[in-house]
């Protein structure tokens, strides 16, 4: 398969603006501001991010617990300090890859606004997100294929984005120009 193809797939914002149920669930608020939506992409279409952060995040995962503490606590290596800050450092070295990525998916995330309005998924207050339609990820009929993945992830992206401000958010991912 050529790279456009697969970019096409994973850009395609039909199947990202259904996937947005998942990041409402695991968001858990009833209304979200609308800039930390431009902030979903860039984590989610990040297969670094995406693949070895995100999908091992729970209900007790923070921001700061993914991107900038060590993610292999448990792990029994012999030389746990360097394991250790080796993690740590990859971790925010994924997060450098975030604003030039923010400012690369801004376009896709409005088509994917713009779909999931007209398909009900939620409606506009106040430049709030106000969601309509919530999916539990566990329940998805999509577990047997890379979907499933994806819907997780944006379920956990969700919880870790919910526990913070939209400014703590941007300031972590260093974005300074909206």
């Amino acid at each position: 398969m050529k790279v456009k193809s697969i970019k096409d797939i994973t850009e395609n914002p039909f199947w990202l603006s259904s996937a947005l149920p998942y990041f409402f669930e695991g968001y858990g608020k009833e209304k979200i501001d609308i800039n930390i939506m431009y902030l979903i992409l860039p984590f989610i279409l990040t297969k670094s991010i995406r693949d070895s952060i995100l999908i091992t995040a729970n209900s007790s995962s923070s921001f700061d617990s993914l991107f900038y503490t060590p993610a292999s606590k448990s792990k029994n290596k012999k030389n746990k300090m360097f394991e250790t800050y080796n993690d740590s450092l990859m971790n925010k070295t994924s997060l450098v890859v975030i604003e030039e990525k923010y400012h690369g998916y801004k376009e896709l995330m409005n088509r994917v606004l713009i779909l999931a309005f007209k398909e009900g998924y939620f409606s506009l207050k106040n430049a709030h997100i106000v969601p309509l339609k919530v999916y539990d990820y566990s329940k998805a009929k999509e577990k047997e294929n890379f979907l499933f993945d994806y819907f997780k992830c944006m379920r956990n992206l969700g919880i870790v984005f919910g526990k913070e401000s939209t400014s703590n958010l941007y300031r972590k991912c260093q974005i300074s120009k909206i």
